[in-house]
């Protein structure tokens, strides 16, 4: 399978490429994305050259007309798009909003585009349009956009404390401190598992089971997440 990983450079972006490559299922990684990890050179050979680096200096090609994109991702068939941008540095309001919602919403119009069957996004628990945090209003405005778009399958992933983060936010470090035993939480690098191993499962179902939906529209909580990680055989 063919996928492209916005986000790459990010916590949750760099654990899903480690597990993008080291699977036999994948066989071309597409990263969009300013300056490649020097930790991406140092891979094995067979995981390395699964990745293929598209530089450019912002996510604008996202609004681009199909044949341009085409052109820019170079690929007949684009399998499944995981979009694992977040504006943990957002420095204001007009940020958070082009990273959280813009280009959530522009990615899935993307998916449109070139008919990619799978787009995954990572959210938030709680996200809400009447939450009195910026940051969860924005999330949930972007939720309702993406579930509007002619996508076959969209997953919009919910995770709790997310742990594990080196750049994690002032609010979810004291959270973590304080909050451990009853805030639901996950690691980056379950999250990140999670959401391959859920890409997986579109693409290995059996298309005659009487319980393969066709096409699906759903958001997937924190619990949802883990078990599909606890039950991977």
């Amino acid at each position: 399978m063919i996928s492209i990983v916005l986000g790459s450079t990010g916590a949750v972006g760099r654990e899903l490429i480690q597990f993008l490559t080291s699977s036999s299922k994948y066989s071309k990684i597409l990263l969009p994305l300013r300056n490649p990890l020097p930790e991406w050179e140092k891979m094995p050979e067979n995981q390395k050259s699964k990745l293929k680096i598209l530089k450019m200096e912002n996510f604008d090609f996202l609004k681009k007309s199909k044949e341009e994109i085409t052109q820019i991702l170079e690929e007949e068939k684009i399998d499944s798009f995981f979009n694992c941008l977040g504006s943990v540095t957002a420095k204001g309001e007009e940020e958070l909003r082009k990273v959280d919602k813009e280009y959530a919403i522009d990615s899935a119009e993307l998916c449109e585009k070139l008919s990619i069957e799978h787009y995954s996004i990572i959210s938030s628990r709680g996200s809400s349009i009447n939450s009195c945090i910026l940051y969860l209003r924005v999330k949930a405005e972007a939720e309702e956009e993406i579930l509007k778009k002619n996508v076959k399958f969209i997953d919009i992933f919910q995770p709790g404390l997310i742990k594990g983060r080196a750049n994690a936010r002032c609010g979810e470090k004291l959270m973590g401190c304080c909050c451990c035993c009853c805030y639901p939480s996950i690691h980056v690098k379950e999250l990140a598992k999670g959401i391959m191993m859920f890409d997986l499962n579109i693409h290995n179902r059996d298309r005659e089971d009487s319980n393969f939906k066709d096409s699906y529209r759903r958001r997937v909580s924190n619990d949802e997440i883990l078990n599909v990680v606890k039950n991977e055989k």
